[in-house]
């Protein structure tokens, strides 16, 4: 619990610019919860965007607004959030969607007041069988009613599709970009393959962007039923300069070219 406390700015530095960019995103959020939307899923396309982290600070904000929140890990591949909470050896996700652990059993307390934690789980079956099985739309639909919010977090998209068979049975998905591994054609098709499966995608976390361009950038850009572009600051080593061309061709990405 200690390193994950050390990233969860929100907490540990909640008067700085990270902290302020991610209650920005909580408001841009608020609406949303505002028009019935429980459930929140957020993809990347890279490891290492910083998504794992950006789904536990924003479910922490969320939860000082006095909201229960459930965060759930969805990465059954690689699942950074449950290392965090040191809840490797716990039933989780997996163990819901096999019918070998009932969901209220294996929700975990937090320190964090109003926020419970679904590790990914024990089951030993293939994620990507796991995470297609109907039993994810009965998951989905019970872990909504124990909530106000639900945070999920789940596997890169240039990796596997895991997300977008989870992304079928939520409300709402948030995509993770960084600059820095920023590829361009990538994200875009990966914006393509969630539309063409009809999950829907609320708008951009831009993570780890100097502070100079992010200013400039602001909500400027958006597209969906919210239209809106959210945004929020790294929280790991400081922001660091974008890859070359990367502020031209994030218009791709939001349909704004």
């Amino acid at each position: 619990m200690d390193r994950l406390a050390d990233l969860l700015v929100i907490l540990k530095e909640p008067r700085s610019q990270a902290a302020e960019s991610y209650r920005g995103v909580r408001t841009s959020l608020q609406r949303a919860l505002a028009n019935d939307v429980k459930t929140i899923m957020f993809v990347s396309c890279f490891a290492g965007d910083g998504k794992s982290m950006v789904c536990a600070n924003v479910a922490v904000a969320l939860s000082q607004l006095f909201l229960d929140v459930i965060l759930v890990d969805g990465d059954l591949r690689r699942p950074t959030l449950t290392s965090l909470f040191d809840a490797s050896d716990m039933a989780g996700l997996s163990d819901c969607l096999t019918g070998n652990a009932e969901l209220e059993q294996v929700l975990v307390a937090t320190p964090i007041d109003r926020l419970r934690f679904l590790p990914a789980g024990q089951a030993a079956e293939n994620p990507g069988n796991l995470l297609g099985r109907p039993s994810v739309a009965s998951f989905c639909s019970s872990v909504s009613r124990l909530a106000d919010a639900v945070v999920i977090d789940t596997s890169p998209l240039a990796a596997c599709n895991d997300a977008i068979s989870l992304g079928q049975h939520i409300d709402t998905t948030v995509m993770v970009v960084s600059p820095r591994r920023w590829d361009g054609d990538v994200e875009v098709k990966i914006r393509q393959n969630l539309e063409h499966h009809k999950v829907p995608l609320m708008g951009v976390v831009l993570n780890g962007a100097s502070s100079a361009k992010k200013a400039g950038y602001g909500y400027g850009y958006g597209y969906g039923a919210q239209g809106q572009a959210l945004y929020t600051y790294g929280y790991e080593e400081g922001p660091r300069p974008a890859k070359k061309g990367f502020w031209s061709s994030l218009k791709g990405l939001l349909g704004t070219e």
